[in-house]
């Protein structure tokens, strides 16, 4: 477990991606409170903080915690992204090749997810749980070439949902 912390908290402060901490899921629609907001929820939800939120994985599937369909209508297109491109990121340098996705591609794949109906209801600890398996090697099709693409992540972000649904 301390071994992972650390593995997660190294993310949190690598990436050109700033991550914030939420308190509450409440989301407001007042123009002055929403980057606090924002900051709260992508804070809380960041990468670095994936080892204590997939300690409870039926709390990650089952817990109060906003989805990314919510993230998408209150914040934008903007936000969401900024909640998976780490994600996206560290399932590429889980690969042995770091630069198998341009960064003009990590945003396409964001963007894809964030308007699928399917992926857009997951919630944004389904999402870091997802993560967490995918770099782990919980999904063997992506590894099959040794490189991390979009079809390999959408494919295992499939078997991901199936999943879930069975839970």
């Amino acid at each position: 477990q301390k071994s992972l912390n650390n593995e997660y908290s190294e993310w949190g402060k690598e990436g050109s991606i700033e991550h914030f901490k939420p308190q509450c899921v409440t989301l407001k629609k007042n123009i002055e409170t929403d980057k606090l907001t924002i900051t709260k929820i992508l804070s809380k939800y960041s990468i670095a903080n994936t080892a204590s939120i997939i300690e409870n994985e039926q709390d990650c599937i089952m817990g109060n915690h906003p989805t990314l369909l919510q993230i998408f209508k209150q914040f934008g297109v903007n936000t969401c992204e900024a909640f998976l491109q780490p994600l996206i990121t560290k399932m590429i340098y889980s690969s042995s090749r770091d630069e198998s996705m341009t960064e003009f591609q990590v945003h396409n794949l964001c963007v894809d997810i964030i308007i699928d109906k399917t992926f857009r209801t997951l919630k944004l600890t389904e999402f870091l749980l997802f993560t967490h398996k995918f770099c782990t090697g919980k999904f063997p099709n992506e590894r099959i070439f040794k490189q991390v693409c979009g079809d390999n992540i959408t494919n295992a972000l499939n078997t991901f949902y199936s999943e879930r649904n069975a839970f």
